[in-house]
């Protein structure tokens, strides 16, 4: 059995939302417009009451129009902190082999380097940073070379091989 909803929760459609709300919210508006232009003409303790009930009605008035206006701001200006960016595919993690490495734990970290790349091969990131590994905690430029020749031989895209290449030179550079 479903449960009841006390709250209209709106349309999928945002125009269809605006409407409905709008059929509510604009008799309001005009009740409590109306309710003030007669509470000012009565004057005294009468435009007390009045201007309660003519506030009532614009509060009301703002409740329901208030989700519809929020919902478009936020999608709007959401997309500047949160923008829409979706993968085809789960993306690489490097924080495990990053932590073993912050760690003083090497090995550990090129294995977790080789996890990655079991699942993304393309990933030049991963070779750049086996390649420093090497050369900057196991002190063994041999074993960079090899993966600098293993990162050339499996990508694919010539700004990938350009960019391995590039921290190449720049890793290796210290051990020449």
């Amino acid at each position: 059995m479903r449960q009841r909803q006390w709250l209209w929760q709106g349309s999928e459609d945002p125009r269809i939302d605006l409407v409905i709300r709008l059929a509510v919210a604009a008799p309001l508006a005009l009740a409590g417009i109306a309710t003030m232009v007669a509470g000012l003409h009565a004057g005294g303790l009468a435009a007390a009451g009045a201007m309660l009930l003519a506030a009532a009605c614009f509060i009301g008035a703002g409740i329901m129009l208030a989700p519809w206006v929020a919902a478009r701001i936020g999608a709007a200006a959401g997309g500047v902190f949160f923008p829409d960016r979706h993968f085809d595919r789960p993306q690489p993690v490097f924080s495990l082999a990053e932590g073993k490495r912050a760690q003083g734990k090497p090995r550990e970290a090129l294995a977790e380097y080789e996890r990655v790349l079991l699942d993304h091969p393309q990933e030049v990131r991963c070779y750049i940073a086996m390649m420093d590994t090497a050369v900057r905690d196991l002190h063994d430029p041999a074993l960079a070379e090899g993966y600098y020749r293993r990162g050339h031989d499996a990508l694919a895209a010539p700004e990938a091989t350009a960019g391995l290449d590039r921290a190449h030179e720049e890793i290796l550079r210290d051990v020449r």
